[in-house]
């Protein structure tokens, strides 16, 4: 599996430099660039960048599937 740093990705903008990461969303109030994340309970994940840029989003990758085999996935 692919070690990647924090980071956020909205289309073409791009957030790094994770400082903060809060379930709070009291928090959404303060400065910065927050990404977050609800699952399907309502819990929250903020997730606060320091750095936000506007980067190309990158080609697929090609090569054969690397997750879980089908037969071995259930949702």
């Amino acid at each position: 599996m692919l070690d990647l740093p924090p980071l956020a990705r909205f289309g073409d903008r791009l957030a790094t430099g994770l400082t903060d990461v809060t379930d709070d969303p009291a928090a959404l109030d303060s400065t910065g660039f927050w990404a977050v994340a609800a699952d399907y309970e309502g819990r929250l994940t903020c997730a606060r960048f320091r750095d936000v840029r506007h980067a190309p989003v990158p080609a697929p990758v090609p090569g054969a599937w690397r997750g879980p085999a089908a037969a071995d996935w259930t949702s």
